[in-house]
């Protein structure tokens, strides 16, 4: 049928399974109702060899006749090859935040030292939370892509003004999250960061030069910097 107002109010839901009713003028353009009576409106179309549906809005949330622009719209797309579902992940994926770079990272299997390939001991996943708390707060919830390497140079100046040794463990942090970031890009995708902003300390030595710190402090417990 149309999809309109006054034909989708009549469409009922089956307890059973879900329920997909058609559009007779737009190709794809349909209404999924739930068994629970959850009304959306999606459009469904092939992109190549994959078939793509993508959910426009809840029936709730918009009237027939705007899903039927935003429909039309989405075929459009589809007409030139446009997958908007590898479109919206693309944008998620370049939007990725230092604070979801930094969880991702705590999350992945260490790569050093005895264990290779296991999890993060819960002591190094608190530290490396605390220090990036600390010192990139004000970084944490912005995109990734957003730091140069004079930003780097600047606040890691700014924290060894304070403490070189902290200095130089956060920023190895920071180095650890965006190189992991890199290397877990799926196969065929560009990375949304080509290089490490990082690289600058390493270019200018701009690394503080740290004594051995004294047993029992933090910095002794990590003697090069990195917690194991």
């Amino acid at each position: 049928m149309k999809l309109t107002k006054a034909s989708v109010a009549t469409i009922e839901a089956d307890p059973l399974r879900q329920v997909l009713v058609w559009d007779t003028e737009i190709r794809g353009f349909g209404l999924r109702v739930s068994p629970g009576g959850a009304k959306a409106y999606v459009m469904q179309r092939r992109v190549g060899r994959t078939s793509r549906r993508v959910t426009i809005g809840r029936a709730d949330d918009m009237s027939a006749e705007a899903a039927r622009k935003k429909a039309t719209l989405l075929a459009a797309e589809f007409a030139e090859g446009v997958d908007p579902i590898a479109v919206k992940k693309e944008r998620a994926r370049r939007g990725t935040t230092l604070r979801q770079a930094v969880e991702a990272y705590i999350a992945a299997p260490k790569k050093k030292g005895v264990g290779k390939g296991g999890e993060k001991k819960a002591r190094t996943q608190r530290d490396i939370r605390l220090v990036m708390g600390r010192k990139f707060g004000d970084w944490l919830d912005r995109p990734v892509t957003d730091f140069t390497e004079s930003m780097v140079k600047e606040r890691h100046a700014a924290l060894a003004k304070e403490s070189p040794a902290q200095a130089n463990l956060a920023f190895r942090y920071f180095r650890a999250t965006i190189n992991h970031l890199i290397a877990d890009t799926d196969e065929g995708a560009a990375p949304i960061i080509k290089s490490n902003p990082v690289t600058r300390l390493n270019r200018t030595n701009q690394w503080a030069d740290v004594r051995p710190a004294k047993a029992g402090s933090p910095i002794a417990e990590f003697p090069n910097g990195w917690p194991p």
